[in-house]
């Protein structure tokens, strides 16, 4: 089934810089077409910091600010940070049930977060752990988010409602199937990873090698400039 552009989306992403960098000209598109876009960063991206001098506690205020502000830029209804310790993400009950937390808050139509099936990444680098590990605990969240006898403490009397949602985007994949034409918004994405100072201050304008990854993902499908997702339709077939 063709995916329509979503009322209300969420994207779950590890760190601080995820989401502008895989698919923050389709937030954009989005949110400018009358969305509403929310943003799950699950840690403090304090250990990101390979051209920064900056000392852990220190990058990761800094982080949330670059953060904040690409949120701002992409349009972002409400932006969160769960805090956890870059690099030491595990599978955690805990740490899902905060996931389930803000799916039944945000009510998403569609939840867009990293492929947990990827270790080796196209631009040959080795996944990042961290991405694995929400990724796939953002796929659980599904099941759980939908069901009164998991996390039951966050419902009733007034608190949150179970929720369920038709459609995942999973960016970084490594055999994408849904490819967003976002040749009109890569200069609000190369607004919104120009945010993230710590992070990219040696690799060159934003806006010429975002324009070069996204033409090579979007001409071989006749677009100008795309981002690629793996698309899950979760729809019951019977």
């Amino acid at each position: 089934m063709p995916l329509e552009r979503p009322k209300r989306f969420m994207a779950v992403a590890a760190h601080p810089d995820d989401v502008e960098m895989a698919m923050g000209a389709t937030f954009a598109k989005w949110t400018s077409s009358g969305s509403e876009g929310f943003i799950l960063i699950v840690t403090k991206g304090e250990k990101g910091g390979r051209r920064t001098d900056l000392a852990s506690d220190a990058l990761a205020a800094q982080r949330e600010r670059e953060q904040r502000a690409a949120a701002k830029v992409l349009g972002a209804k409400d932006v969160r940070f769960l805090g956890k310790p870059d690099g030491e993400l595990v599978y955690d009950l805990d740490l899902l049930g905060e996931i389930v937390h803000w799916i039944r808050t945000w009510q998403p139509d569609l939840v867009m977060t990293h492929d947990p099936t990827v270790t080796f990444l196209p631009w040959r680098e080795i996944n990042h752990m961290d991405h694995r590990v929400v990724g796939e605990l953002a796929l659980q969240a599904h099941r759980c988010a939908r069901g009164k006898l998991i996390y039951p403490e966050q419902l009733g009397h007034g608190r949150l409602k179970t929720h369920t949602f038709p459609d995942y985007l999973l960016w970084d994949a490594s055999e994408p199937d849904h490819f967003e034409d976002v040749t009109d918004f890569m200069d609000r994405k190369a607004e919104a990873v120009a945010c993230h100072a710590t992070q990219f201050p040696d690799i060159g304008p934003p806006r010429e090698w975002l324009n070069r990854w996204a033409a090579s993902i979007g001409q071989p499908h006749g677009m100008e400039r795309a981002e690629a997702f793996r698309h899950l339709d979760l729809r019951p077939v019977f």
